[in-house]
């Protein structure tokens, strides 16, 4: 599945409340962060799913998808983060 169809069937889907499955999830991410959706489409769709609430199958496919196109850094060690999400306020 392309992601684009991802983020249509994801939105059909939304739309009437329903849950996507972990794999529509992993799809739509992979979408996401492969350029394939774009901002307009990624705003819409994770506004529809903060709406709906997410359900566990469908935070599992997101964070499945993002693992799989994560970039593994080799550093010298030891090292100190200084940054955080910049959610702790």
């Amino acid at each position: 599945m392309t992601g684009a169809q991802a983020y249509h069937a994801a939105m059909a889907r939304l739309l009437k409340d329903a849950p996507l499955s972990e794999a529509l999830a992993q799809a739509l991410m992979d979408g996401m962060m492969g350029g394939a959706v774009g901002e307009i489409e990624t705003a819409a769709v994770l506004t529809a799913m903060a709406r709906k609430g997410p359900t566990v199958e469908e935070l599992v496919g997101l964070a499945r998808g993002m693992r799989a196109r994560m970039v593994a850094v080799t550093a010298p060690g030891p090292l100190l983060d200084t940054c955080g999400t910049g959610g702790s306020g």
